[in-house]
């Protein structure tokens, strides 16, 4: 069995400042705009599936088939000696 996976778009940014010598303080944003990646048996749009569930559960509650990943948000900050 083969499966295919419609393309979506991934959004990604983030900004970085350095406070002074080595060391960095920054944010990042993921999936910005919320993508939702369908997948489906065989190439057929009427078979969805999404891997680790069964056909037709959809653990994310957007819909059978489908996996969404929601946005993620990370603040950190890194030195270097």
């Amino acid at each position: 069995m083969a499966c295919h996976r419609d393309p979506f778009s991934w959004v990604t940014a983030s900004a970085h400042y350095r406070v002074f010598q080595g060391l960095e303080v920054y944010v990042e944003g993921r999936n910005l705009t919320n993508a939702i990646a369908r997948t489906y048996l065989n190439g057929n749009p009427l078979l969805p599936w999404a891997p680790g569930q069964l056909v037709g559960e959809s653990a994310s509650g957007v819909g059978e088939g489908y996996s969404a990943y929601g946005r993620s948000f990370v603040v950190g900050a890194s030195y270097r000696f």
